[in-house]
């Protein structure tokens, strides 16, 4: 519930610009998002679709995602350091959704 507190609060209360993502969860969310490929997106502003390469995530491996991602996680001890580079969104998309919040931010 967590994640929806995070999120009700941002609606009712922030004046800026704000967007939560969740890699998408095997129940059915209690608040509509914007689905973009594996991720759900809660934002105030709107977020068009964009088709990003995806393909390699599931079967890639530290080093791959590493690089995709563009850091090394090599120096700290974490319990499952694959998964956390999964559930990380690609740099294009991101860099995606902070374009779409730029040119909302322009357009108000």
């Amino acid at each position: 519930m967590k994640l929806y507190e995070e999120i009700l609060f941002l609606k009712h209360y922030a004046d800026c610009l704000w967007v939560v993502e969740n890699v998408k969860p095997y129940y059915n969310v209690l608040i509509k998002a914007t689905q973009i490929q594996r991720h759900l997106f809660w934002s105030n502003f709107p977020i068009t679709n964009v088709i990003i390469d995806n393909d390699l995530i599931r079967t890639s491996q530290i080093p791959q995602l590493e690089k995709i991602h563009g850091f090394n996680l090599s120096k700290y001890k974490l319990k499952n350091k694959r998964q956390i580079l999964r559930n990380c969104v690609k740099p294009e998309l991101g860099l995606h959704i902070l374009n779409c919040a730029l040119k909302n931010r322009k357009e108000n």
